[in-house]
């Protein structure tokens, strides 16, 4: 639904000093194209919604809006690239999907260096099921010559929207419509790039794996296993925490770190099949036997997902943080009263 605006601005009525992760990645963008004049920004019809109001008043001349023409949006991307600029589309996660054979024949088989900010992945909330960005990991995941990112927070964000300018290649980053504390945009020099293909270790362990894919449940399972973990003897007993960051591509050294786990858990606000949960597992498998290992998806399922906040959806679809932890718990046969994992033969 619309929330509540001013009628002679039609401007959204802001309750707090928070922003969303769109504007943090406009704002760092700004940055950005103060020291690079080929970034440009393109939006189709929603300047406000995905925080690119205050680029396009600083580099007018830079910002560019096609309407509600997705399709045209990335195809226009696609022109400005090979012509040596280097443009950032700003689209919701839902109306992408009008662009999809763009983003394959425009962009990615021409290996452009477009990069597509999605906004609203995973649950979009109030707007109901047209709207909820529950398809672009599946339907973007898997095509040639695309780096796709998902960052844990919004300081990782600037790092992969700073990484994906050096990248020079089709690059996306999604991101939750979620609200996060105001904070004055750093400037490049102080962010530092991921390479490409990087994960992260937030915590160490081999039986036991999460390997899990966005924000904000990363840093919610981080703080749930600090709790379980310490209870543990030593670090083999332990459940170890992986930031995936990367959907494509899946390095070979994240398939070496989980290749000998006993149990790998995946955790993404995507639908199930075909999602970040389903490619590892494609990759794992041709790699190793998965004789003995236990795999479990934890996701948004394989339905659509109605109307509701978005707090209220994510604790319905189970990611909560006493539904990640019960779900931890289950998996990896944990004492829920000692927070202990009880051992026993796969």
């Amino acid at each position: 639904g619309i929330s509540a605006f001013d009628k002679n601005t039609g401007l959204i009525l802001k309750k707090t000093d928070d922003i969303t992760y769109g504007e943090a990645a406009s704002n760092f963008l700004i940055n950005i194209a103060k020291n690079n004049k080929k970034i440009i920004a393109i939006t189709a019809a929603m300047p406000d919604g995905t925080g690119l109001s205050k680029f396009s008043k600083v580099f007018p001349e830079r910002f560019f809006d096609t309407g509600i023409a997705e399709g045209h949006a990335s195809t226009f991307a696609a022109g400005a690239a090979a012509n040596g600029l280097r443009p950032f589309v700003f689209i919701y996660s839902t109306f992408l999907q009008r662009s999809l054979d763009q983003i394959i024949h425009d962009i990615c088989l021409q290996n452009l260096p477009v990069v597509l900010c999605i906004d609203r992945a995973g649950i979009a909330g109030e707007d109901g099921a047209t709207h909820q960005g529950i398809f672009d990991v599946s339907f973007l995941g898997y095509i040639p010559n695309l780096i796709f990112m998902s960052p844990k927070n919004e300081y990782e964000l600037m790092q992969m929207i700073k990484s994906s300018v050096s990248y020079n290649a089709p690059t996306v980053i999604r991101y939750p419509k979620a609200k996060i504390p105001y904070f004055a945009s750093p400037e490049e020099k102080d962010i530092p790039v991921i390479n490409e293909g990087e994960f992260e270790v937030l915590l160490n362990g081999n039986d036991n794996i999460i390997v899990s894919l966005g924000a904000p449940h990363t840093e919610i399972i981080k703080d749930l296993l600090d709790n379980i973990n310490k209870n543990t003897a030593n670090e083999e007993q332990g459940i170890g925490l992986i930031n995936a960051r990367f959907i494509s591509p899946i390095s070979s050294k994240l398939i070496d770190k989980i290749k000998n786990s006993k149990r790998v858990m995946t955790v993404e606000e995507n639908v199930e099949f075909s999602g970040f949960g389903a490619k590892l597992l494609t990759v794992l498998s041709q790699n190793v036997p998965l004789i003995n290992l236990e795999y479990k998806i934890i996701s948004l399922g394989n339905n659509y997902i109605e109307h509701g906040s978005r707090n209220e959806l994510l604790t319905v679809m189970g990611f909560s943080q006493a539904k990640l932890l019960e779900s931890i718990n289950d998996f990896f046969n944990v004492d829920s009263e000692k927070n202990k994992i009880r051992y026993s033969p796969l």
